[in-house]
């Protein structure tokens, strides 16, 4: 890691999930990012995706992602809860990835 008060996240966007003998996240980018731990929440998280040009977002979640210690599968990332989980993760695992669900604009 960088520093103790930073951590990484691996944002998955652009895509979907699939669930093909096990949940994929298909056709998307990676992303990664070094997020300050105090900073980071569930509005912060909307705010960073909104920058990078993400406005109906529909769902997000996260994952460990390759790490033995936690159960890997999806959590729904829908409060401050779940920003504090990522952060416990992160610091575990050395990253948590983050997967964007959302909606297509229709004009």
């Amino acid at each position: 890691m960088m520093a103790d008060d930073k951590f990484q996240v691996v944002i998955h966007h652009g895509g979907f999930l699939v669930n093909e003998g096990g949940i994929k996240y298909v056709n998307g980018q990676r992303s990664e990012l070094w997020c300050d731990e105090d900073r980071w929440s569930y509005f912060e998280v909307l705010s960073i995706l909104r920058e990078m040009g993400y406005i109906n977002v529909k769902d997000l979640c996260y994952s460990v992602g390759g790490c033995p210690v936690l159960e890997e599968r999806l959590h729904h990332f829908v409060d401050d809860v779940g920003a504090l989980h990522m952060v416990q993760i992160a610091k575990q695992c050395g990253e948590v990835h983050m997967y964007v669900i959302h909606s297509v604009c229709v004009a």
